[in-house]
């Protein structure tokens, strides 16, 4: 299993609610159609500077091209903007 973790940075004032709503309704269900997705976890900071995720696929290959779709998004206004996007390789759950 690989991991796909993308760092955001949120806009001034941290996200807005139409930056949250465009989570749930458009990017969730977008994300959960890419081929070998798994599961994923969207995290913000405490203080609403910036945001984490990390979304499992079952291969290689299926987590470097959801890399390449995120690098290749614009972000829309009042989206975060991508900071950081790496795969990596799962070696341990608990």
């Amino acid at each position: 299993m690989y991991g796909l973790v993308v760092a955001v940075k949120f806009p001034t004032g941290g996200p807005t609610p139409e930056a949250k709503q465009m989570l749930e309704s458009a990017i969730l269900p977008m994300v959960k159609g890419w081929p070998g997705f798994v599961r994923g976890t969207w995290l913000q900071s405490i203080d609403g500077t910036n945001g984490t995720s990390l979304m499992l696929f079952d291969s290689k290959e299926s987590a470097e091209q959801a890399a390449k779709n995120v690098r290749e998004m614009p972000p829309p206004p009042g989206a975060p903007t991508p900071d950081w996007i790496q795969v990596y390789e799962v070696v341990a759950e608990a």
